[in-house]
């Protein structure tokens, strides 16, 4: 390996380590933005935030290798030309293919390897991470009893304290509500005084009162209908215990959540496609013997049930499907009536049914060809991130960094784009996957060429001319 390519390449890996990791805090930073209602407030442990962290680290990989990658080559070849030293490699007879070359071979290794993770890796981190996600958000909030609030937190119970104590365990003006017998308001415990603690595994917490009362009030009978009596007992000392394992966290089972397609690899969503074909196929057989289960089969009658007028003329192999007595034409009526209608949902369920499974295929098919443009986006975003830094020469995370964002969110909206065209049938699941694609490489390309020939893109003076050439007759222009 030559000097000149050691150089590029040691220029390359620090902005691209810098910006792969900025670019992944920034996009945990989000993701906790956005959930930070379901987060705060849940008694959460820290293993399982950093165990979530650590997840969510894993899904963001796939969107921050592209931003990467352009943002890193832009800061590269800008460095290089902003101090002349592209001015000089192309002036010692070396094109700027020939210099982008090594840096290529490197993108085609992170366009496998971004490849290899989005098919064996995000899988899995998809998997854990949304079951744990899911698991976090169903849990239900850690107990947090405020002065003059009631707190409906644990099951069967309200609970409302005049005031706490700073060592947050002795609560005072005690007023606890029992619901647990399915009535509420009925059984309500008041106290001055008293002493709130969970147990060690935070599975049971713990009342102890003192110097209060309990008001029970009893069930009416048939003696005593119209009469509402209660009970109301003093007490010096008085234990409650609360029931707080429905607010312990849990993990739900991975199984719910396998059938999605972001969750399997190739191999995974090709054996859901088969099951999906073999199951479309059987689809036709099935609605012919449902349909011809309701048509009613002509059966034979004693002709001598019919009107001796009706049998003139008619052959008696007719007459062996004539009609039944008009006494059973209002039953048979209403039975096919009936029959119309149930064929007639049963063909609504069955184009749901078909409608169902061609946007599951459609799905199944995004995530295949999503895993291969993914990759290729990859070497695209090069292509546009190179030249345009030899193009701007400017390095550091002023201008390169504003160009990198404008070039990635063409990219993502492209991308968002055409994946919910391709949801809606608009588009055919390969085209809306690659529909960023598309439209970028032919400006990868063209960046490229103009990079390569030390073509003027960013020269206003050149855009006037050409504009003064076309359009030189019109009135404003002949006055210049």
């Amino acid at each position: 390996m030559k000097k000149i390519d050691k150089l590029l390449l040691k220029a390359f890996v620090g902005p691209f380590i810098i910006t792969f990791f900025i670019g992944m805090f920034v996009f945990i930073m989000q993701f906790f933005w956005k959930y930070i209602d379901d987060l705060v407030g849940k008694g959460l442990e820290m293993a399982i935030l950093a165990e979530l962290t650590f997840y969510l680290s894993a899904t963001v990989v796939p969107i921050v290798i592209p931003l990467a990658i352009l943002l890193a080559s832009i800061i590269t070849f800008g460095n290089l030309g902003e101090h002349y030293e592209l001015v000089a490699l192309k002036s010692a007879g070396i094109s700027f293919l020939r210099f982008m070359m090594p840096l290529f071979v490197v993108i085609l290794f992170l366009s496998c390897a971004t490849f290899y993770f989005a098919n064996n890796i995000l899988p899995v981190a998809n998997l854990k991470f949304g079951t744990l996600l899911y698991s976090v958000v169903k849990k239900r909030p850690a107990i947090n009893i405020k002065e003059d609030v009631f707190f409906h937190g644990v099951d069967g119970y309200i609970i409302k304290i005049g005031a706490k104590d700073p060592d947050n365990i002795t609560i005072h003006d005690v007023n606890i509500w029992d619901n647990t017998s399915g009535k509420s308001g009925q059984n309500l415990l008041k106290a001055s005084k008293g002493i709130m603690q969970p147990t060690t595994n935070d599975s049971f917490l713990i009342f102890k009162l003192y110097d209060g009362w309990k008001y029970e009030e009893l069930k009416e009978t048939k003696e005593k209908k119209g009469h509402y009596e209660h009970i109301r007992t003093a007490f010096k000392e008085l234990e409650l215990v609360m029931d707080m394992s429905n607010l312990n966290f849990e993990k739900k089972d991975e199984k719910m959540f396998s059938r999605n397609p972001k969750v399997m690899p190739i191999s995974g969503l090709k054996i859901a496609l088969d099951s999906l074909e073999v199951k479309r196929a059987g689809i036709p057989t099935q609605f012919t013997k449902r349909v011809q289960s309701y048509i009613h089969k002509p059966t034979k009658v004693d002709s001598t049930q019919l009107d001796s007028s009706l049998l003139a003329g008619l052959d008696k192999h007719i007459l062996q499907l004539a009609l039944p007595p008009k006494e059973q034409h209002s039953k048979l009526f209403r039975k096919a009536k009936d029959n119309a209608k149930s064929i007639a949902n049963y063909v609504k369920w069955e184009k749901e049914q078909f409608s169902g499974n061609s946007r599951r295929k459609g799905m199944y098919h995004l995530y295949i060809y999503n895993k291969f443009a993914l990759a290729f986006s990859c070497i695209v975003l090069f292509l546009i991130g190179a030249p345009m830094g030899a193009i701007i020469r400017k390095g550091g995370l002023g201008l390169p960094m504003v160009i990198s964002i404008v070039f990635f969110m063409i990219f993502h909206i492209l991308t968002t784009l055409g994946r919910k065209l391709a949801e809606e049938g608009v588009l055919p699941p390969f085209h809306g996957v690659w529909l960023a694609v598309y439209i970028l490489l032919p400006i990868a390309i063209f960046l490229t060429y103009k990079s390569s020939n030390d073509s003027v893109l960013f020269n206003p003076d050149m855009y006037w001319k050409v504009f003064n050439k076309y359009f030189k007759w019109l009135p404003f222009m002949k006055k210049k």
